[in-house]
């Protein structure tokens, strides 16, 4: 029996993460894509010099516990490990008041206000650092950008998605998207209706009206966090077809645009606080310096 608890539970499940220079960058990288879990890892953004041995870098993203039982299943030491604007997904509404004080992380910073007891650990996720935020809207198009998982935007809201977005005259783009695919869609867009926690971040951020549906605490906390009221959130069902079709016709939803007052300040602001996260692990020596990888 032990040893077949061995074999069953007791085996480390293999890493599949991208290496960089010795540095372990952690991320969710589904087979179906997601450009959000793809462009909110540092290592986009940074080059890092004289890297202590095993250095792991974990977000951006949404993980359960802010990854740390993650991390002790592979035995990872904390004390050369990073949490870089991780956030969490929590539909439970009785968990949303829990307070997150300490995190055994070397250095850590959440992008979740709502959950943090000290709002100087808030770090927004660092995809604020790429240059698609900077440029502005070269026609007025509405780009509609969804979830792709199939337990967000069900396969069956596909179709009527589609029509929908064909009648109102929408751009119709998915999260499964490339990175260059999101980048053309942007810069032709005014306005994003969306259900995708990187289509409203990035919107705001680069000066769109947004439309946002959701569906969990990730999405109010996203709203905290630009000092917007929660009831600018749709709710919605989680993988509910009829909630988002319902959500894409009503029109008390389609009117109820959020824009942020000066999102060159906020984006600004945002960047800010990442560089000086990324300053902070030179302090606590686990690099000797690092260069911005985009301008």
């Amino acid at each position: 029996m032990k040893s077949f608890l061995v074999r069953k539970f007791g085996k480390k499940k293999k890493w599949d993460y991208p290496i960089i220079d010795g540095i372990t960058y952690v991320h969710h990288n589904p087979s179906r894509g997601n450009i959000g879990d793809f462009l909110c890892s540092p290592r986009h953004y940074f080059t890092w010099s004289e890297p202590l041995e095993n250095v792991v870098i974990v977000g951006g993203g949404v993980f359960v516990e802010f990854a740390v039982p993650k991390l002790k299943a592979q035995s990872v030491d904390f004390r050369k490990a990073v949490l870089w604007g991780v956030g969490q997904s929590i539909r439970d509404e009785s968990m949303n008041n829990k307070q997150v004080a300490s995190l055994p992380y070397l250095a850590w910073g959440v992008r979740d206000k709502n959950f943090l007891s000290d709002e100087r650990r808030f770090l927004p996720c660092v995809s604020c650092l790429h240059p698609m935020l900077d440029q502005g809207s070269e026609s007025d198009e509405t780009l509609l950008f969804l979830n792709f998982d199939p337990k967000v935007t069900p396969p069956q809201a596909l179709e009527s998605v589609c029509l929908l977005a064909q009648s109102n005259g929408w751009r119709l783009l998915f999260n499964n998207c490339s990175e260059g695919e999101f980048r053309s869609a942007l810069a032709c867009s005014e306005r994003i209706i969306t259900n995708s926690y990187h289509g409203a971040y990035w919107g705001l951020l680069s000066g769109r009206r947004v439309n946002l549906m959701g569906y969990s605490s990730k999405f109010f906390s996203l709203l905290k966090s630009f000092g917007l009221s929660s009831r600018a959130c749709f709710p919605v069902g989680r993988g509910s077809v009829e909630d988002i079709l319902t959500a894409l016709v009503d029109d008390s939803f389609l009117d109820a645009e959020i824009k942020l007052d000066d999102s060159q300040c906020v984006l600004a602001g945002y960047r800010r606080i990442n560089i000086c996260f990324a300053e902070s692990l030179i302090e606590v020596g686990l690099f000797g310096g690092f260069n911005l990888r985009v301008a």
